[in-house]
């Protein structure tokens, strides 16, 4: 994928803004890396399967300030694909992830922003390879207004602007939010609170019949219990949402969201999270999976979608292994294409083992099944994998990574096994990123 010239140039202007400050002032990470993958069926499809070699280069830097009224933590990186059997053309990914959060009036007014720009699936059932791929960002300024009114009283006012874009789709918006929030400390743990939000998506682009799109307005009013005890906290909305379009159609609904983190042990750790509500595919696709990142199988339309999801982990870290175990469940239904509608459940194991202090292994198993609600399709997907990272010095690393994945679907030729080893070396800041999407399809 080319950059576009406007990325290039925000890209040299944040640079040139960071540069520009006394050195002292500013931590600066690089790295470079280069890895070889081969994979057996490169084009993930049954039949006629192509075996090929990519080879990767990589180049990124970091740059972060963590303490006083400003901080910030900006990493951008670049990787650059060779198919040496040409079943993709290369490929040029850029990656940026940008943070800034400025407390400009101690205890009243914060100001943040969030950037970022990856890759994402154009059609989300079908697999993670590269014409199935565009560039995307979602862009977020906002800040946080502070009104104590009390040691047992806090009011906070919060106006949020967020911009999307997709390079293939024609969803890209701009949305204006606002929210309002009252927190009264009910006791020396617990606090109960209201909470209301309005938010407004302009659409940008016109539809595939080179009509506008009906903008959408949000309304949300909820009541917001929180807590916190010797071994857990919570989280607890209840509220109602409603939706209008500037068509006039108008909806409402109950929204909520239930979030429980507690230490099960010394070292480990249980975290569920449960949640239903109305909103849009963009949001959710791009900046709210349950798991705080975007969701698998979450098809970006200008829909209003009803997205309800179960979120759990355990998390365990001893002196020699760590474990991680997910478990997820995710309904989405489409207010329009009803033929979008899916439910999407699935787990994931990964296993940790430091074998040496400069040597580490891990285990991994993926499982997804996604099913078409309406047309009652059904795709089964499973990776397993194990790696191995060694460090040779402070800043130079080498990964090897094996992993087989495939895919069982009720469409017979959608079906698919790969087999892929992967192999890289990589000097200071990040890591080469893999050409076959991480654990993704």
């Amino acid at each position: 994928m080319k950059l576009g010239r406007k990325k290039i140039v925000l890209l040299l202007i944040a640079v040139s803004f960071f540069i520009s400050k006394p050195v002292f002032s500013v931590y600066y990470e690089s790295g470079a890396g280069v890895g070889f993958e081969y994979t057996d069926n490169a084009t993930l499809v049954k039949d006629n399967t192509i075996d090929e070699l990519i080879s990767t280069g990589y180049v990124g830097a970091r740059f972060f300030e963590t303490k006083g009224a400003l901080t910030y933590d900006t990493a951008t990186t670049v990787n650059i694909s060779h198919y040496a059997n040409d079943s993709f053309e290369d490929q040029q990914n850029f990656n940026l992830i940008a943070n800034a959060n400025w407390v400009a009036v101690e205890n009243r007014l914060d100001l943040f922003l969030r950037d970022v720009f990856s890759q994402r699936t154009i059609n989300a059932f079908d697999l993670n390879t590269p014409n199935n791929l565009q560039n995307s960002n979602a862009f977020t300024f906002g800040g946080n207004i502070k009104f104590p009114i009390s040691g047992r009283q806090n009011f906070i006012i919060t106006p949020l602007y967020n911009q999307f874009y997709f390079e293939e789709l024609t969803t890209d918006n701009k949305q204006y939010t606002l929210s309002a929030n009252w927190v009264y400390q009910l006791f020396h743990l617990t606090s109960v609170g209201l909470s209301f939000n309005t938010r407004e998506i302009d659409y940008t682009e016109n539809d595939e019949f080179g009509l506008s799109i009906d903008d959408i307005r949000f309304t949300n009013l909820a009541i917001v219990f929180s807590g916190e005890r010797t071994q857990s906290v919570f989280t607890l909305n209840l509220g109602q949402t409603k939706v209008k379009r500037d068509s006039g159609q108008e909806t409402d609904a109950f929204s909520g969201f239930f979030n429980w983190l507690t230490d099960v042990s010394s070292r480990s750790t249980f975290e569920t999270r449960i949640s239903t509500a109305l909103t849009d595919s963009t949001r959710v696709g791009l900046t709210g999976g349950p798991n705080g990142g975007s969701l698998e199988g979450i098809e970006v339309t200008t829909d209003v979608i009803r997205n309800s999801f179960i979120f759990m982990e355990y998390f365990r870290e001893d002196a020699v292994f760590n474990s991680r175990l997910t478990a997820r469940l995710n309904k989405i239904k489409y207010s329009d294409n009803s033929q979008l509608d899916r439910e999407i459940a699935g787990y994931d194991i990964r296993f940790g083992y430091p074998v040496t202090q400069l040597l580490s292994s891990g285990l991994y198993m993926i499982f997804n099944r996604i099913e078409e609600i309406e047309s009652a399709r059904i795709d089964k997907r499973v990776t397993v994998g194990a790696n191995l990272n060694y460090r040779f010095s402070r800043k130079l690393n080498g990964n090897f990574d094996v992993k087989y994945r495939n895919r069982r679907s009720t469409i017979d030729s959608a079906d698919f096994d790969a087999l892929a080893v992967f192999v890289s070396l990589s000097y200071g800041f990040g890591g080469v990123n893999r050409p076959t999407a991480d654990g993704g399809f």
